[in-house]
């Protein structure tokens, strides 16, 4: 019986969803790295596609018992095999229309995950031939976070040498091609996209952040129910790989958004959360975050309600970035 916040499910064989579905890449390097990464490439196993409502939290923080391990990992995303018995998500920082951008010139960090795994592209192409939505948010604004298990990661894309964000459209063939390295064998990834927040100025107020914590919250709830379908009948241990989700373009603030997703995973009941920090300036802002974490817990051992908890941040006074233009 489908999970009563399940919007959409489809599951299909790798090799029929690339035969049926082709990315369609406008950009002269993405279809370059897109004939890279099929040219050997066999592709084999099913790619499961979910669409999810609004989870709302009917609990308070901190939970009575704090479960959740957090690890800091300075350095780019990687995606290791989880342990037996351990089921990995690895966040999409999409836009609202999710892998919307992954055509063109733009190597943001969802971009950048779509051409490592290019049948997320294919992945958009079914939803719009099947005429699904392809929205992360409904009407209302509340979040719908889409899920895909199982895809395959055919590249390794090394953005250290200047491909990141816009440098991408005008790096000369040859620099992306010696940042390429196609993987044989292949692996397999699961991604969670949920949309970045966007266009805030001046200080975080109330509903801003009671959006973040819910789209997050959402996000890795249906992660941990989707986790469960693919293990069942044992309870797998769930861990999500995040970063600086929503600070580049949308000028997110880096201690808020590591803050809101840490709490949204203890409130979800996430084994795991790894977050890849880039460098020691991220690593910093990581450090911030914690720290702002333990003194948001109340000394008299009283919980917070989620309104209370957005209170209580917001009287931080803690304020938008600036968009990087990336």
């Amino acid at each position: 019986m489908p999970h009563p916040n399940e919007l959409y499910r489809k599951a299909i064989d790798a090799g029929v969803l690339h035969a049926a579905h082709p990315p369609r890449f406008a950009h002269a390097h993405k279809r370059w790295l897109s004939d890279r990464a099929f040219g050997e490439a066999v592709l084999e196993g099913q790619v499961s596609i979910s669409h999810w409502g609004v989870f709302a939290p009917r609990t308070s923080w901190p939970p009575n018992t704090m479960e959740t391990e957090i690890r800091c990992v300075e350095g780019p995303f990687q995606y290791a095999e989880p342990a037996d018995g351990h089921v990995a998500w690895h966040l999409n920082f999409a836009d609202p229309d999710v892998f919307s951008f992954y055509d063109g010139p733009l190597f943001a960090q969802d971009e950048h995950q779509v051409c490592e795994h290019p049948l997320l592209a294919s992945v958009r192409e079914a939803l719009v031939a099947d005429g699904a939505s392809t929205s992360l948010v409904d009407s209302r604004g509340d979040p719908n976070p889409l899920l895909v298990y199982g895809v395959p990661r055919l590249l390794a894309i090394d953005t250290a040498d200047g491909l990141y964000g816009n440098a991408f459209a005008d790096a000369r063939p040859e620099q992306v091609q010696a940042a390429t390295t196609a993987l044989d064998p292949s692996t397999r990834s699961n991604i969670l996209a949920v949309a970045a927040p966007r266009g805030g100025r001046g200080r975080y107020n109330a509903r801003q952040l009671e959006s973040i914590f819910t789209a997050a919250f959402s996000a890795f709830c249906a992660a941990s129910v989707e986790s469960t379908n693919r293990l069942a009948p044992r309870r797998p241990k769930v861990a999500i790989h995040t970063g600086f989700w929503g600070c580049g373009a949308f000028g997110g603030n880096r201690v808020v958004m590591i803050l809101l997703q840490i709490i949204a995973a203890q409130l979800a009941r996430i084994d795991h959360v790894v977050i890849y920090t880039w460098d020691d300036e991220g690593t910093a802002a990581y450090g911030r975050a914690m720290e702002v974490l333990e003194d948001l817990v109340p000394k008299d051992g009283t919980r917070y309600g989620v309104l209370q908890l957005v209170l209580a941040i917001k009287k931080l006074g803690l304020s938008w970035g600036v968009g990087d233009g990336q």
